[in-house]
């Protein structure tokens, strides 16, 4: 039997403005307004970016914990918000993994080559472990080959866990077992695939 299938949505992203496109959701209350049409049209889960008073791309756990508790209002508990740690040239991994732990989202996307500097892996092995034991749903974000292998070579090293490295790409099911309660993508065309979870509080 074929599993079901996840819409995942991203309405706005890091850089775009409303002088792109008029209906780009920048506020949080925008947003919010958004990812009810969408979840109504039949998305099931998105990826968000929030953004400060001058609509630049934002890291803040107030105003991802607003946009959340607003979506919670708007929509079934089953849809799930996936918050980014893009850091655009503006955010180090300190402040990435700070935002994270103090959200704790049901998901959450990270980058490989921002969050993991090679002078960095013990702190990214801790943090990876508790997103883990918080059974937080993590998209591996990789842009080329490379990234991809060293991907595969910090989860034999156990610095990402093996039940995070994506189960959609033949190549890395072939060298880790992945737990059905941690189903997740680690590039961009993989399907998004996730156990669902109660709404944290």
């Amino acid at each position: 039997m074929s599993e079901p299938l996840t819409i995942m949505v991203a309405p706005n992203g890091a850089r775009r403005t409303k002088s792109d496109h008029p209906e780009i959701p920048v506020t949080i209350e925008e947003a919010a307004r958004v990812l009810a049409a969408c979840a109504e049209a039949g998305a099931s889960a998105a990826h968000v970016h929030v953004r400060d008073a001058d609509g630049r791309h934002l890291l803040d756990a107030d105003a991802y914990s607003a946009l959340l508790g607003l979506v919670a209002r708007e929509v079934s508990s089953d849809f799930v918000c996936q918050v980014t740690t893009e850091a655009i040239g503006r955010y180090g991994p300190d402040v990435q993994m700070d935002v994270v732990r103090k959200v704790r989202p049901q998901a959450v996307s990270i980058a490989i080559k921002e969050l993991v500097p090679d002078d960095a892996e013990q702190e990214a092995a801790r943090f990876y472990d508790w997103c883990r034991r918080e059974e937080m749903a993590v998209q591996h974000i990789v842009y080329d080959a490379a990234e991809f292998e060293r991907l595969l070579e910090l989860s034999r090293r156990g610095v990402v866990p093996l039940a995070t490295v994506c189960r959609s790409c033949s190549y890395s099911a072939a060298t880790a077992p992945i737990s059905k309660a941690m189903r997740i993508c680690c590039c961009r065309s993989c399907a998004f695939s996730m156990r669902r979870k109660a709404p944290r509080t």
